[in-house]
């Protein structure tokens, strides 16, 4: 499983571009990510809208296994995050991440 931590050049939110996708883990005892879409970009401020997730494996209890986005279905309304000192934001009260393309581990 891959350990869930944001690298400080993925997560420097005032280079998030319109259209990229970002991950939040929401949860602090187990991972459940969660994939967002980029709308707005203030430079002070991000926008997103969550996305919906393809299971790509699981245990057959769905306690644990691989999910990637489906930027096709979007989820919920545009959000607001503050890009924080140090460029990091907080969406949901959750530290964003630059989605690194590959499938994202839940337990």
């Amino acid at each position: 499983m891959q350990n869930y931590s944001c690298a400080s050049n993925d997560y420097d939110a005032r280079t998030f571009k319109v259209g990229e996708i970002i991950e939040a883990s929401l949860s602090y005892t187990a991972r459940f990510p969660h994939f967002f879409v980029i709308t707005r970009n203030s430079g002070k401020s991000i926008w997103a809208r969550e996305i919906g997730k393809i299971v790509i494996s699981d245990d057959g209890y769905g306690q644990n296994g691989q999910v990637m986005p489906n930027p096709d279905r979007i989820i919920g309304e545009e959000i607001m995050g503050r890009i924080k000192k140090g460029g990091y934001v907080r969406l949901n009260g959750n530290l964003a991440c630059r989605w690194d393309g590959r499938p994202s581990d839940y337990y």
